[in-house]
């Protein structure tokens, strides 16, 4: 059966996807334990001899949807981004687990077993390596102990990760420059809401 230019180019970009997510060690196991689909049936899409199918791109957008656009179109966001990660990747992440996943992204740079290894490594002693697989495969939501380990890492997402959003204000009661530049920002609110007021 011939495949179409829109097959073929589907397919390719949910290889760049497996590539960029599962890396080059054991990429087709971690899929088979992720998805369901057996991993003969990856290798097939991942070395040329099928196109992506039906049930591979349903997995697909269903456990990775930040994705969904630019596999099923080839658009992709044109503005340049801050972080190790595009942030229009870090929309629709509903769970913290969700969300936590996006800050590792965001930080760490190796990919599917390795990334695994490298988490384990850095933070072995506490958390195993099978439950930092379960958190990457999206099998399992993160414990306390991992959000608060990645928060750490990248303190500016903690509000995000945790709340699912990023309060305008916040502050740090144990430490005292954290208070003071609280209690300095309510002080310049107040101030800026009370000038207009007087104006009106």
């Amino acid at each position: 059966m011939t495949r179409s230019k829109k097959d073929i180019e589907v397919s390719e970009r949910l290889i760049a996807q497996i590539s960029a997510r599962f890396g080059d060690r054991g990429r087709f196991t971690l899929l088979e334990e992720a998805s369901g689909i057996a991993a003969n049936r990856w290798k097939n899409l991942y070395y040329g001899k099928q196109a992506a199918t039906a049930e591979q791109l349903n997995f697909w957008t269903a456990t990775y949807p930040e994705d969904e656009i630019w596999i099923l179109t080839g658009k992709e966001d044109d503005g340049g981004y801050l972080f190790g990660t595009p942030t229009e990747s870090a929309m629709g992440r509903d769970s913290v687990g969700d969300r936590l996943n996006w800050v590792i992204e965001e930080f760490a740079s190796p990919r599917g077993n390795d990334l695994i290894d490298y988490l384990t490594d850095r933070y072995g002693s506490t958390i195993t390596r099978a439950e930092w697989k379960k958190l990457l495969l999206r099998q399992a939501e993160p414990t306390m102990e991992m959000v608060e380990l990645i928060c750490r890492e990248r303190p500016h997402f903690a509000a995000w990760v945790v709340l699912g959003f990023a309060p305008h204000l916040s502050v740090d009661p144990t430490n005292e420059e954290s208070i003071k530049a609280w209690k300095k920002q309510r002080i310049d609110e107040l101030e800026a809401l009370l000038s207009g007021i007087s104006r009106s």
